[in-house]
């Protein structure tokens, strides 16, 4: 087995929250079940938000307008902001404990302007020599040729590359390229996988 030099790293729902908790509050205030908002959030061109072909302000105005939802534009900006500040717990740490023996790569599907605030809020990006976002590369991890272009990027082999992601589908496309992942559900199962992975955390 190759030694892994390299870990990527998923941003939303591994390291921090993205949408998934921000329906709780936008239910409460729209009076729309929490399924429906999150339906509502993953619709209206939100593919296309995240390959950084329309604004923000676009995507939410046609999820309000489209869904009916008795609610500002502003104030949805605002819940979805306070989302982004809640950390997945322990995950700050395990970064600077690998970052003593790894190259750490972040590698996540965002928009544009969820990226700008969340970047200013957290610190522990610097851990990373490199940040890869959907925004730029105009497509998103669902597709294999995003890893190929990141290890092309990185200058590393696939084999030497471990992928830490909560989507499956996203370890799938990495695995089609030959990155191996780990689906992350807690920072506890993450530790023993890493660990049956070779790496020392």
């Amino acid at each position: 087995m190759v030694n892994k030099n390299t870990i990527l790293f998923d941003l939303s729902e591994v390291l921090i929250s993205g949408l998934l908790g921000v329906e709780k509050q936008l239910a409460e205030e729209t009076n729309v079940p929490e399924q429906n908002v999150l339906r509502a959030l993953d619709d209206h061109q939100f593919l296309e938000l995240l390959c950084g072909e329309i604004s923000e302000e676009e995507y939410l105005t046609q999820t309000i307008t489209a869904e009916g939802w008795n609610i500002s534009l502003e104030r949805v900006k605002k819940l979805i902001r306070e989302n982004f500040h809640n950390q997945v717990p322990g995950m700050e740490a395990l970064l600077y404990c690998l970052k003593k023996g790894y190259s750490l790569v972040l590698v996540s599907d965002h928009a544009q302007e969820w990226i700008d605030y969340i970047l200013s809020v957290h610190s522990f990006f610097r851990v990373f020599d490199y940040l890869f976002f959907s925004f730029q590369l105009h497509q998103t991890k669902r597709e294999s040729s995003t890893y190929q272009k990141i290890l092309k990027t990185i200058d590393r082999k696939a084999c030497e590359c471990l992928l830490i992601d909560d989507d499956n589908e996203n370890l799938i496309s990495a695995q089609k390229v030959g990155i191996e992942g780990i689906r992350f559900t807690n920072i506890e199962r993450l530790s023993t996988e890493l660990t049956r992975n070779g790496i020392n955390v």
